[in-house]
C-alpha cells in the first residue's frame, strides 16, 4: 500500500509537469523515501536509475532489486525500480518515455486562406496533411476570374478590395510585407497567399484536381474515429478545362522577377500541377497519399471521361471551403417573366458589362453596396433595394486609423455597449445623414454586422445611386416595390448571400436547418462520439477571418494530436443552445446572423482552450509597454502567439510596431532651392523604380521597418520601440508620442482619456 501512494504521487507530479500530454519526449523522474530501519546490512548501494529489464546495478550484494513495467496513457512504459541497499534504503527510480504515437494522417478540404493555415497547424504538431483542391491553384475566393458563369466558386469582382486592414488580417506570425498596402486588393492577397504558402513549404501537401464527393465514417468508426473520403482525380487537363477555367494569375507591382519565383506565376503553377497529374504513381508512394481505387459509374457521379473515383481513410477531417459557395436566390413573383437578365452577385465581375443600363441591386450588404457603387459609374441609374436598412461606416476613423485597428481593441471592447454602439452611429451619421437618405435601420450599429463602404454616400448624394425598398412584384420590364413606386430595369442583381450547405457530408453528421449550424464554438459538431472532425471559417465576425481559421486550426489539430480536451458532451451541446439563444436576443433574426459574434471575444474563447490567451495582467509586470499596446492598441493576431505552445519570438516586437507601421512617413517632394532638387529628383528616380518592379536602396526613413517578410520570415523594427526604462518614464514617452501622432492640442486628448477611462471605471464597478 505504501509503495502504491508513493508511486500515485510520483504519476500525480509526472501530469502536472505535462508529460502525460506529450510535451515531453523522454523524462526521468527520481526520489527518495528513508523507510524504518530494517535488520541486516552491507555497505551502501548504487544508483539504479539507468537501469532497465534485465539490468543490474552496483549495489551491495545484500540490495534487492525489483523491476515493475506498468502502461500509463500516453506513457508508453514506466519502470519502478525499487533498490533496498544495506543501509536500508529504498530508492524509487521512475524511467518514463513517451509513447511514440504515430503522426495522424489529417484530410484538409479546400486550399483557400482557411485551408492553408490548417495545413501549417498540422505540420506544427507534426501531423500528416493531405490537402484536396478542386481547381489548379491555391486561394479559393480570393483568385479572381473572368469568367462570370455559376460555375465558377470565386465569385469576387475586379474592384474588390478588402475591408480590414493588412495588421488585423495578417496570419499570427506571417505579416503582411511592408511593401503592400494598408487595405489590400484581391491580386495582393492572393500574393500573400502564395508568399505564406511558399515560406513554410505547403504546396507540397496540396493534391490539385481533387475534389471531395463524400465523407462518412468509417466502418470502424466508434473505436478509432476515423473517416472514409470519397473523391475524384481529374487526369487530363481537358477534364480540368471543363470543370474548370484557368485563370492566368496577375503578376503584382513588386514582387514579380525573371524566374517568376516570387509571385509564383500561373504558367509555373500549372505546369508544376500537370507534371504532379502525370506522375500519378510517384506521388501516391508518398506517406498518407495512397488511396484505393473504386469501379463506380460515371453516371453516378455525372463525371467526365477521364476522372478517377478513389476512397481513402483519414483520422482526421477539416472542412475549409468556408461559407461563400452556394448562392442564395430569393423568389419574388414575377420573376419568371422579367426579359432582363436576373443573376446573383456572386455572377458579377466588371460594370463595363451594364454600360448604360437601369440596374436593381438587391440587398445592402457589403458586396451589395460595393457593387451598386461600381456600377454608379458606367450604368445609367442603380437602384439599391433593401428592407430594413443598414449602418454604412468607411474603413477608416478619426485620424486615418483603420476603422478595425480601433474597434478591436481589448479597451474599446471593454466599455459598455450602448456606450459603444452611440459613439460609432454618431460617427457613421457623419458623413451620411442615414435617416434622410432612407438608410437607417430600426436596430442598432452592434444589432447587426455593419455595411463599410467609402463611396456609396457619395453616389447617393450625385443621385446615381436611389435606395428603394424591398421588392414586391417583378414585371417583364419593370420592378414594383413595397411603398407601390415603380422603377424600369434592364438587369437585376442579387446580393442576398449565401446559403451554409456541407452537400459532401451526411446531414446527421453536422445538422444544418435554416443557415443555423450546430457547432461547439463554430468548430466541433458535439454529438460526435470522437470529435475528430472539424469545420474551419464558417463563422462571422467583425473582423478579418483568417486569423479566426488559424487559431480554430491550430485548437482542432492540437486536440488531434491529444494535447488539449474539449468539455464533455453535454457542455458543449449546452453552449451550442446558448450561443442560438443569445443570437436571437443580440441580433435580429435573419439568414446572415446565424454565425454572428465578437472577433475578440471569440479569439480569446479559442485561445483559452488552446492555452495562448494572452494574460495582460502578468505582462504588465514584465514588459509593461507590451501590455499597454496589448491592451489599449488593436488586438493583433500576434498576441496569441506570445505565450503558450508554438510562440513567435518577433511577436512582442511586432505588436509594439504596430502604429508606428500604421503611421510611417513617406518621402515627400520638395522644391524649395537647387540643393534640394537633386534629392527629389533621387526620391522621383526612386518612385519611378519601384512603378516598374526594380530594386532600390532602402531611404533612412524606412530603413528599420520592417522587411519583406519573404526574405527573412520575421519582420525588423524600430530599435528605439524596445524600451528598457521604467514604467513612469515609459508612460510618459508613450503619452507624448500618442499627442504626436494624434496631432491634437494636449488638453482635448487628456480630457478624452480620462472620460474613456470614468466610463471604464462605471462599466466595471
Amino acid at each position: 500500500m505504501r509503495y502504491t501512494r508513493m508511486y500515485s504521487c510520483g504519476y500525480a507530479y509526472l501530469a502536472r509537469r505535462g508529460v502525460g500530454e506529450g510535451f515531453l519526449s523522454n523524462f526521468i523522474f527520481r526520489f527518495l523515501v528513508r523507510a524504518v530501519q530494517i535488520p541486516g546490512g552491507g555497505a551502501g548501494g548504487g544508483d539504479g536509475g539507468d537501469a532497465g529489464a534485465g539490468a543490474t546495478t552496483s549495489a551491495s550484494p545484500c540490495t534487492h532489486h525489483v523491476l515493475l513495467t506498468v502502461h500509463i496513457s500516453t506513457i508508453s512504459s514506466c519502470q519502478l525500480i525499487l533498490s533496498v541497499t544495506a543501509q536500508y534504503e529504498i530508492r524509487f527510480f521512475f524511467r518514463l518515455k513517451m509513447a511514440s504515437n504515430p503522426a495522424k494522417k489529417i484530410l484538409v478540404i479546400g486550399a483557400g486562406c482557411s485551408g492553408l493555415t490548417a495545413i501549417k497547424a498540422c505540420l506544427e504538431e507534426s501531423q500528416i496533411p493531405v490537402c484536396f483542391e478542386k481547381t489548379l491553384d491555391i486561394g479559393g475566393l480570393w483568385r479572381y476570374s473572368d469568367d462570370p458563369s455559376p460555375s465558377n466558386t470565386a465569385g469576387i469582382y475586379r474592384s474588390l478590395v478588402i475591408n480590414t486592414c493588412k495588421e488585423m488580417l495578417a496570419f499570427s506570425d506571417f505579416p503582411v510585407p511592408d511593401d503592400l498596402p494598408q487595405f489590400l486588393t484581391h491580386d495582393k492577397m492572393l500574393l500573400y497567399f502564395r508568399l505564406y504558402a511558399e515560406r513554410f513549404d505547403l504546396l507540397r501537401h496540396i493534391r490539385f484536381n481533387t475534389e471531395v464527393r463524400h465523407v462518412r465514417k468509417s466502418d470502424d468508426h466508434v473505436v478509432s474515429g476515423r473517416w472514409t473520403v470519397t473523391y475524384i482525380q481529374h487526369e487530363s487537363s481537358d477534364c480540368v478545362m471543363k470543370c474548370r477555367n484557368v485563370q492566368k494569375v496577375q503578376k503584382v507591382e513588386g514582387h514579380d522577377t525573371e524566374s517568376g519565383r516570387d509571385d509564383l506565376e500561373a504558367s509555373d503553377v500549372s505546369g508544376e500541377r500537370e507534371r504532379e497529374n502525370k506522375g500519378n504513381d510517384q506521388r501516391e508512394e508518398r506517406p498518407g497519399l495512397t488511396g484505393r481505387l473504386v469501379g463506380i459509374k460515371d453516371e453516378d457521379f455525372s463525371l467526365p471521361r477521364f476522372c478517377r473515383v478513389m476512397i481513402e481513410d483519414f483520422d482526421g477531417v477539416m472542412i475549409c471551403t468556408g461559407h461563400h459557395t452556394v448562392p442564395y436566390l430569393p423568389s419574388f413573383p414575377g420573376a419568371e417573366v422579367f426579359r432582363g437578365r436576373i443573376l446573383h452577385s456572386q455572377e458579377y465581375k466588371v460594370p463595363e458589362h451594364f454600360q448604360g443600363q437601369r440596374v436593381l441591386v438587391v440587398g445592402i450588404g457589403n458586396s451589395a453596396v460595393d457593387i451598386a457603387s461600381d456600377l454608379a459609374k458606367t450604368a445609367q441609374k442603380v437602384f439599391l433595394s433593401t428592407r430594413r436598412g443598414s449602418w454604412i461606416v468607411p474603413r477608416t476613423a478619426l485620424w486615418g486609423i483603420p476603422a478595425d485597428m480601433l474597434a478591436n481593441s481589448r479597451a474599446v471592447f471593454s466599455l459598455p455597449a450602448r456606450f459603444l454602439e452611440w459613439c460609432v452611429e454618431k460617427q457613421a451619421n457623419l458623413r451620411m445623414d442615414h435617416q434622410l437618405l432612407g438608410l437607417k435601420p430600426r436596430h442598432g450599429l452592434l444589432g447587426a454586422h455593419p455595411t463599410i463602404n467609402d463611396e456609396i454616400p457619395f453616389h447617393l448624394m450625385n443621385g446615381r445611386v436611389q435606395v428603394r425598398p424591398d421588392v414586391a412584384q417583378i414585371h417583364p420590364q419593370s420592378v414594383q416595390f413595397q411603398d407601390g413606386t415603380t422603377e424600369v430595369v434592364d438587369a437585376i442583381i442579387m446580393a442576398t448571400g449565401y446559403d451554409y450547405r456541407l452537400d459532401f457530408i451526411d446531414p446527421e453528421v453536422i445538422r444544418i436547418e435554416q443557415n443555423q449550424v450546430d457547432l461547439y464554438l463554430y468548430v466541433f459538431p458535439p454529438h460526435l462520439p470522437h470529435p475528430t472532425l472539424a469545420v474551419i471559417g464558417l463563422v462571422q465576425a467583425i473582423g478579418a477571418v483568417m486569423p479566426i481559421s488559424e487559431i480554430q486550426s491550430r485548437w482542432f489539430v492540437r486536440h488531434l494530436a491529444g494535447r488539449v480536451q474539449l468539455p464533455p458532451r453535454e457542455k458543449m451541446e449546452e453552449d451550442v443552445a446558448k450561443k442560438q439563444k443569445d443570437m436571437d436576443t443580440k441580433y435580429y433574426q435573419s439568414r446572415r446572423h446565424t454565425l454572428q459574434t465578437f472577433w475578440i471575444d471569440y479569439m480569446d474563447q479559442v485561445a483559452l482552450h488552446l492555452g495562448v490567451k494572452p494574460n495582460i495582467g502578468c505582462l504588465f509586470f514584465t514588459d509593461p509597454e507590451l501590455a499597454i499596446k496589448c491592451y489599449l492598441g488593436p488586438c493583433l493576431p500576434a498576441q496569441y502567439r506570445l505565450q503558450g505552445p508554438h510562440t513567435w519570438q518577433h511577436a512582442a516586437s511586432f505588436i509594439k510596431g504596430t502604429m508606428t507601421r500604421t503611421f510611417r512617413r513617406h518621402p515627400q517632394v520638395q522644391a524649395r532651392s537647387d540643393d534640394s532638387s537633386s534629392d527629389n529628383s533621387n526620391q522621383l528616380h526612386s518612385s519611378s523604380k519601384r512603378r516598374r518592379g526594380e530594386a532600390v536602396p532602402p531611404h533612412d526613413d524606412v530603413n528599420n521597418v520592417m522587411t519583406t517578410a519573404k526574405e527573412s520570415g520575421s519582420p525588423k523594427l524600430r530599435p528605439h520601440l524596445v524600451s528598457e526604462s521604467s514604467p513612469l518614464k515609459f508612460a510618459a514617452g508613450w503619452l507624448c508620442d500618442l499627442l504626436k501622432m494624434s496631432r491634437l492640442p494636449a488638453s482635448l486628448l487628456l480630457l478624452s482619456l480620462c472620460v474613456v477611462a470614468s466610463l471604464w471605471w462605471m462599466a466595471s464597478n
